[in-house]
């Protein structure tokens, strides 16, 4: 009887019986191929709305998630509300450590990131003319 190797890594597959991957890595990196392969198969046009309707839906779900609101006045138009990091530096965080708004989303989602708050854009620039840039607050703002 041959011995059986992983589809994988080639490692030989203990007590193999019906089996094609040696670990679960090995079967997980055989998904993630897959996967891959039938993505870049895709026309570019289709690919781009996936990307661009997967966003929506992380950022949909992420503002959910924080509530949904302004924390500042309550404007809940979605279009209008962004991510605010309370204590400044968002634009440095994103050039030094290329992290992307997908990676921002994904760990306000698993509460690993408490410094995120749902601002309006309004409010956005408020919050950084005042609290950042330490400028007086003279400005009254008025919602309609």
């Amino acid at each position: 009887m041959t011995e059986r190797k992983c589809k994988i890594c080639g490692k030989p597959i203990e007590n193999s019986g019906r089996r094609v991957y040696c670990s679960d890595w090995c079967y997980m990196r055989s998904v993630r191929l897959k996967a891959a392969g039938y993505y870049n198969e895709l026309e570019p046009e289709t690919r781009n709305a996936r990307v661009k309707q997967s966003q929506e839906k992380l950022r949909k779900k992420t503002i959910d998630f924080l509530g949904g609101r302004c924390v500042y006045c309550g404007c809940d138009d979605f279009e209008a509300l962004e991510f605010n990091h309370k204590n400044g530096g968002g634009t440095k965080e994103y050039k030094q450590h290329h992290h992307n708004a997908y990676s921002m989303m994904r760990d306000v989602l698993k509460n690993k990131r408490t410094d995120i708050e749902l601002v309006c854009r309004i409010c956005n620039a408020h919050h950084y003319l005042t609290k950042i840039k330490n400028l007086k607050d003279r400005w009254t703002i008025v919602y309609k």
